[in-house]
């Protein structure tokens, strides 16, 4: 199943419907893939609650997507490269590296994870050799991370194939 609910809760988990222009993600081969947009956006807010995925780089040099957004100006910024994870923040359109670690290797392209987020923190973990591995806690006791928008940011022409999605609120 491509897009699904987590079974373990009781609590609604969202799937393709719930991303802004849901039309524009093409089924291809098992997987959704998507091409360009800029920032495209999870419409349920606020976003605390557990976000899983896979996904793979079809078209360009990283994979991107936004926690806390609040506007084109004003978000936290994740991205995977082909051995880094990045985790930078944007204020008033100045962006800073807040995170820089090392992937670890696999064979495939795509990467699996799972992204908790609540007030005062947001913790990213990939899924490797059958187990969640920690990639990046972030704490900030006093910041509402779940209060701002979700979304895959896709510049230009790059492309983004996603599977295995579910988001299940707190």
């Amino acid at each position: 199943m491509l897009f699904r609910s987590a079974k373990s809760s009781s609590k609604a988990a969202g799937g393709i419907t719930d991303w802004d222009s849901p039309g524009a993600w093409k089924l291809d081969n098992g997987w959704y893939v998507r091409k360009g947009g800029d920032f495209i956006g999870y419409k349920p807010a606020p976003t605390n609650g557990k976000f899983v995925f896979t996904v793979e780089q079809r078209r360009g040099k990283r994979v991107q997507w936004e926690a806390d957004r609040t506007d084109s100006k004003n978000y936290v910024l994740f991205e995977i490269d082909k051995k880094t994870f990045y985790r930078k923040q944007v204020v008033n359109g100045k962006e800073t590296e807040l995170q820089k670690v090392p992937l670890p290797a696999q064979k495939e392209k795509a990467y699996t994870f799972e992204i908790d987020i609540d007030n005062g923190s947001i913790v990213h973990k990939v899924y490797q050799a059958s187990k969640w591995l920690v990639l990046d806690s972030w704490e900030e006791p006093n910041r509402a991370f779940g209060n701002g928008k979700f979304g895959f940011n896709i510049p230009g022409a790059d492309e983004v194939a996603l599977s295995n999605f579910s988001f299940v609120p707190k």
